[in-house]
């Protein structure tokens, strides 16, 4: 037996509360001033969430808007947008299409509430507090 102390254990994934994925072509307008306004409406709670942006090659340059806006090295997947979230970008280059960027981000995802919203603000991101909320009470909202 040793005495020394056992070693520190790492963040798990399920210490996120939140996933939101975010599947994506063409978005380069709308994707950094969605995250930004789902930080803002996350940050107040007591939630701790990852945004995946699930992008789809875009050609307009959507992945490099993300990388840029909150500097992102060409490989790293993912980093801090808050101290309770983390954005994290997934670039596909095969195996296109809506219903399979969305599976493979809840595939990826490590949130014990998982959220799938349209990128072009038809779903309000002030929803999100108040649906994790709700699922207290119901099993999906």
């Amino acid at each position: 037996m040793s005495n020394s102390p056992a070693p520190s254990v790492p963040a798990q994934p399920f210490d996120i509360d939140v996933s939101i994925v975010l599947p994506t072509y063409n978005e380069r307008d709308n994707i950094c001033d969605l995250i930004d306004e789902i930080s803002q409406k996350l940050e107040p709670t007591e939630l701790a969430y990852e945004v995946l942006v699930m992008d789809d090659s875009s050609p307009d340059g959507t992945a490099t808007a993300v990388r840029d806006r909150y500097n992102l090295s060409a490989d790293a997947a993912g980093g801090p947008i808050s101290p309770k979230g983390v954005v994290r970008l997934h670039v596909r280059t095969h195996d296109r299409g809506l219903a399979k960027s969305i599976r493979d981000g809840l595939e990826r995802a490590h949130g014990r509430t998982l959220v799938v919203m349209d990128t072009d603000f038809n779903h309000d991101p002030a929803m999100i507090p108040q649906m994790v909320d709700l699922l207290r009470y119901y099993d999906l909202i």
